[in-house]
């Protein structure tokens, strides 16, 4: 009887270490599937040495009538519980951009009504507008957190003037340059993961545009026909 227990038990120390193990390698698959959702070969790289561990676990679990059984379903209860806890830090840290992405646009605005003041009510060139308001930042508020690596993510309507409406698009989310300009067929929704776009307006308010809005916008083309 003594012998077969021997073979039926699994010493306490190596089912500490496995759990142990196991427990890190199920945190890094999590951590990689759901921090990396459009990387799919650096998601799968992070996600052998997890499957091939869980794998061992529920192998070792059949054969064994021990401790394992409770390393399974604590690895479960990780898997469970990242599921929802980083979904959620993912979605907060986009958030956030978004914010971040809004403030800048809003003291670019802040700026722009300082060069107007000194520069006799008038706006920047649209076509120099980025040369013109750099020197006068003291931080850089051209770029959206959200984005790739570039200069600038904003453009400016060069049909927004001094004397436009409060509601005419002033500056807008666009793909990576410097001193761009144009219209609607500029704007990207593609900066931010759920398709949205922060727009400033002629009055210096921010609004957060979704696809469906985007008709909706005044672009001051009207009043120059």
């Amino acid at each position: 009887m003594k012998g077969t227990d021997k073979n039926t038990k699994v010493p306490k120390q190596k089912i500490v270490i496995i759990a142990i193990s196991s427990a890190v390698l199920v945190l890094g698959f999590c951590v990689s599937c759901f921090t990396y959702p459009n990387s799919l070969i650096f998601t799968l790289l992070l996600s052998v040495f997890p499957l091939v561990g869980i794998i061992s676990i529920i192998l070792l679990t059949f054969k064994s009538k021990s401790g394992l059984v409770g390393v399974l379903s604590g690895n479960l209860s990780i898997i469970l519980l990242f599921s929802i806890i980083i979904p959620a830090i993912v979605r907060v840290k986009e958030q956030h951009k978004i914010v971040r992405c809004m403030w800048n646009l809003r003291e670019l605005g802040k700026v722009i009504n300082e060069y107007s003041e000194s520069h006799n009510r008038q706006l920047p060139v649209f076509n120099k507008w980025c040369d013109l308001l750099s020197p006068d930042l003291t931080e850089n508020l051209f770029i959206c957190p959200s984005s790739d690596k570039a200069k600038c993510h904003y453009a400016m309507n060069p049909n927004c003037e001094a004397n436009s409406p409060n509601d005419v698009v002033l500056l807008f989310e666009t793909k990576g340059g410097w001193n761009q300009y144009g219209g609607p067929e500029m704007l990207t929704f593609e900066n931010h993961r759920d398709k949205s776009c922060n727009i400033l307006f002629k009055d210096r308010n921010v609004s957060y545009v979704i696809p469906e809005g985007l008709d909706d916008l005044n672009w001051g083309d009207e009043q120059k026909q």
